[in-house]
């Protein structure tokens, strides 16, 4: 089975997220690296991650319950837990980041203000509910 390698991009400078998800708000910059039909062009990348400008996120892979694709900065929240988890009870409804955890070459969910560390986003149901540039309240 082929990976879908995806990615979206926080600039800073307009304040907005550009890239697949966002269609609407690149087409008028002028030293934009965004195309409508592609999305980020892959050998772009280093050249992006090098640019202050923009904060670049890769798609995990993972859609939540409504099938929105899951991004790394995303907030998702814990809907369901697999049944074999001790402390599911404790879990669920819990909001936590998306992040790279480059130990484990793996995205997780950042729950470490909690105490619980990072969890694999295979051990539940996801629902997105921002990310953190544009609700960084949550």
């Amino acid at each position: 089975m082929m990976r879908e390698i995806k990615f979206r991009a926080w600039d800073k400078q307009r304040k907005i997220m550009v890239g697949t998800d966002y269609p609407d708000n690149w087409e008028e910059d002028e030293d934009e690296y965004w195309d409508d039909w592609v999305g980020l062009e892959i050998g772009l990348i280093e050249k992006i991650n090098k640019n202050e400008r923009f904060d670049v996120m890769q798609y995990t892979g993972r859609k939540d319950v409504h099938g929105t694709e899951i991004y790394e900065g995303d907030l998702v929240q814990i809907k369901e837990l697999n049944s074999y988890f001790e402390y599911r009870a404790q879990l669920e409804n819990l909001i936590a980041p998306v992040v790279w955890e480059p130990d484990a070459c793996c995205f997780q969910l950042n729950a470490d203000d909690l105490g619980w560390g990072r969890l694999s986003l295979e051990l539940a149901e996801l629902l997105v509910i921002g990310n953190i540039y544009e609700n960084p309240e949550l």
